[in-house]
């Protein structure tokens, strides 16, 4: 389930180029030929027959950063060709309007490592299901918790692979699902509710933050562009993040193949507000960098601190990270609500 480090002694790089070459010739034939990683049921090739998908999870209770990272995905594999090192939602906070939470306090950094029961049939093994029925979080009856499963629920269907896992931080329910198509689509969806509780009838806003360690072709000579309104792609050098609302696509590219993912913003992720900072993040891909660290007191200690990366770096040709921003503002009242991005592939895969 422990996703590796890219980063090695110099002394190991001529050894470690020889054996990824000849890992790659391997990784390329198919999707089941994929190198392990992981092992069952942490392991999906999907579809059975003909996979198209392998790729490993981690549920959140075992996932890494210092507030965990909810239902993690590492070595996604499209049709033999590496689309993903690692992705997941490091940084979760909820901002309260003036009067907040009990009258003073007006944020919370929460926590993605803490798994709430829902209701899953077809248990295969210890917080691990194959549902025949879609399974029904807090979503389904916000309010109240029901069901006795904890884990992360596979539901393989014909045309897509959908996991889902709950989790809990206090009196909220996070939903975190992620979607894989059969034309390589992917849609992570990250869904806010809650139980009864006197806060919850608080104005609020939350805010989830992604981070996408996409490593097409391999780790290097990747690169990200940007897509504004009215200014067309834009080849971004260095680091950089945004919070324009004209900014709402990108690609992530293998500068020799031209293979990549284009991101899209989707419809219901809101704008990013002074306390959001910005809705994207294109940085250079850094161990130490995998979280923001979690929350470091003071009156902003609970936003993001995603920016205190951005320094300048090349992002052109390089292994690069992006982190992607969404917000759900709950006003007056218990909902259930999704945000997340579409990402879909270009290139010839």
């Amino acid at each position: 389930m422990s996703t590796h480090r890219k980063s090695m002694p110099l002394i190991l790089a001529l050894f470690t180029l020889t054996i990824a070459a000849f890992c790659l010739s391997i990784e390329r034939t198919s999707a089941q030929a994929v190198p392990g990683y992981c092992a069952a049921p942490y392991k999906i090739n999907w579809p059975a027959a003909n996979p198209v998908w392998s790729l490993c999870w981690t549920p959140p209770n075992s996932s890494s950063g210092v507030d965990g990272s909810g239902l993690e995905i590492t070595h996604a594999f499209y049709k033999g060709r590496r689309v993903i090192w690692q992705a997941n939602v490091p940084v979760l906070n909820v901002k309260y309007d003036p009067g907040g939470c009990g009258g003073s306090n007006l944020s919370y950094r929460d926590w993605q490592n803490q798994l709430q029961d829902f209701e899953a049939n077809n248990v295969i093994s210890p917080g691990y299901a194959e549902p025949t029925a879609p399974p029904k979080t807090v979503c389904d009856h916000p309010g109240s918790d029901a069901g006795s499963f904890s884990g992360v629920a596979v539901e393989k269907k014909a045309d897509k692979l959908i996991l889902t896992t709950q989790m809990q931080a206090g009196w909220y329910r996070y939903i975190m699902k992620w979607t894989f198509y059969l034309d390589g689509t992917i849609e992570p969806r990250f869904g806010f509710t809650a139980v009864d509780y006197p806060c919850t009838t608080k104005f609020h806003t939350h805010h989830v933050y992604w981070r996408f360690d996409l490593d097409i072709e391999g780790a290097a000579n990747d690169r990200i562009d940007q897509r504004a309104v009215f200014f067309g792609w834009l080849k971004k050098p260095t680091e950089f993040s945004t919070g324009s609302p004209l900014a709402t696509r990108w690609r992530i590219m293998d500068n020799s193949t031209g293979r990549g993912y284009a991101v899209t913003r989707g419809t219901n992720d809101g704008p990013a507000d002074a306390w959001a900072v910005a809705n994207f993040w294109g940085l250079r891909y850094r161990f130490s960098e995998r979280d923001d660290g979690g929350a470091t007191g003071g009156p902003t200690g609970d936003a993001e601190h995603i920016s205190n990366y951005l320094n300048g770096e090349s992002i052109s040709g390089n292994d690069v990270v992006f982190w992607y921003h969404a917000r759900n503002r709950h006003a007056g009242g218990i909902n259930c609500d999704f945000v997340g991005p579409t990402l879909k592939p270009i290139g010839s895969w």
